[in-house]
């Protein structure tokens, strides 16, 4: 996590479901002690769309933090 302290930006990708909001969470914590600024970490959610996700407001609100980027989920 030392260098990560340094970069000038950190991308978290993350579902937007219970287990992958948990564990950014947690990411975001230990990104947090190591030192990384929170306004260099940008969360991104991947798969977009599928059923069964926490809708995007809820996930931001669970993240405290703004979604910058939705990859949609595109199996084809």
């Amino acid at each position: 996590l030392g260098l990560l302290a340094q970069a000038d930006a950190v991308v978290l990708v993350t579902r937007l479901d219970p287990p992958g909001l948990r564990l950014t969470r947690q990411y975001q914590a230990a990104l947090a002690d190591a030192g990384v600024p929170a306004d260099a970490v940008a969360v991104v959610a991947n798969r977009y769309g599928q059923s069964g996700l926490v809708p995007w407001k809820k996930a931001e609100e669970a993240l405290r933090t703004t979604v910058r980027a939705w990859l949609p989920d595109d199996p084809g």
